[in-house]
């Protein structure tokens, strides 16, 4: 029987690169985290299905991030961060990172601004169903692991 995925917890959730690039540095727990129990509908393809470390960081990323930002529910994410260790960085919309500054000093910072924009996503009335179009515009393919540390790329690209 195959060993269980280890679990995943992002020490720093919000490096934004680009205008909509996160990269997440992830770092390996001791012990595993309860499922969260998100939903993965058929388009919901895990990219990473023959990888368990790739599969659980993508799930963690993707659709428990998205399904928790459409239901502001922050409880379905709080488990996914290293709090002492956690750190937003703004990258200001540029892709150098000489431009990046300190957006979110705690995990506390980042938790309020998350519900803030989650509640202001929720009251606008979309076209289309909102987590199938955030879920549209993501895409997560790159997760680099060494040891215990991962960095993915999550990148959203929404119509302007």
């Amino acid at each position: 029987m195959p060993a269980s995925p280890p679990a995943i917890c992002a020490s720093c959730a919000t490096c934004w690169g680009g205008e909509h690039t996160a990269y997440l540095l992830l770092l390996r727990e001791k012990e595993t985290n309860a499922s969260h129990g998100a939903k993965v509908s058929e388009t919901d393809q895990n990219p990473f299905p023959n990888d368990p470390d790739r599969a659980a960081i993508w799930q963690m990323l993707v659709p428990r991030d998205i399904d928790a930002f459409v239901n502001q529910d922050w409880g379905m994410v709080d488990g996914d961060f290293v709090r002492e260790a956690f750190l937003g960085i703004n990258g200001n919309a540029k892709d150098n990172p000489d431009g990046w500054t300190v957006g979110f000093p705690s995990l506390e910072a980042y938790r309020a601004e998350w519900l803030r924009q989650a509640a202001e996503s929720a009251a606008i009335k979309y076209a289309e169903d909102q987590r199938a179009g955030i879920f549209r515009a993501t895409t997560l393919r790159e997760i680099e692991i060494a040891g215990d540390v991962a960095v993915a790329r999550r990148s959203t690209e929404f119509p302007q």
